[in-house]
């Protein structure tokens, strides 16, 4: 519990135990900046550290995924674990271990959002931002696998941004509603 109340997923409250937080559209988007920046910068280490046969495997994985609409409890699982995997290997080859680690413990933070919004998506039976998305991984990968390290970043900050859009658009609490 002292670790999701740390990560802001739940707030710990006295004599009352757990509760799930209830973001804000503001709290997503600051939340969605800090990753941004960590994630651009993972990039910037990783460029040159990924072995070229990682990444040849997660392009034919996202190419395969964004041809074609993401429905079903199946394809949504294996976009998820995509996901992660993308956002792990450059972690974990970003050179700086520190940063890596700091990724790692937040990652809870942004996949308890990415999974919440999907399972929305799920819901309305609209899966476009999962075949999106998978677009936008094939594009920081492409730039990867380029050596290209500007448009990794860049690619990077515009699926961050997409991201928080969506998410902030598409999670809806009894007490708070959150639109754009």
């Amino acid at each position: 519990f002292a670790e999701l109340a740390g990560i802001g997923v739940i707030d710990l409250e006295p004599n009352r135990g757990a509760t799930i937080h209830c973001f804000s559209k503001r709290e997503i988007q600051d939340v969605c900046r800090v990753r941004r920046a960590l994630e651009c910068e993972a990039i910037r280490g990783a460029i040159h550290r990924i072995p070229q046969t990682i990444l040849a495997k997660l392009d034919q994985e996202f190419r395969d995924l964004a041809n074609g609409p993401i429905q079903g409890k199946k394809n949504i699982l294996r976009a998820r674990k995509l996901d992660s995997q993308l956002h792990d290997t450059i972690a974990a080859h970003c050179g700086n271990e520190f940063l890596n680690r700091e990724l790692q413990r937040l990652s809870k933070l942004f996949r308890s959002f990415r999974d919440a919004s999907w399972i929305e998506s799920e819901a309305r039976e609209d899966c476009d931002r999962l075949s999106e998305e998978a677009k936008e991984h094939a594009a920081i990968i492409t730039a990867l696998i380029a050596r290209d390290k500007k448009s990794a970043i860049l690619e990077m900050g515009r699926h961050i941004s997409a991201s928080s859009k969506y998410w902030a658009r598409g999670i809806v609490y009894p007490d708070k509603t959150i639109n754009s």
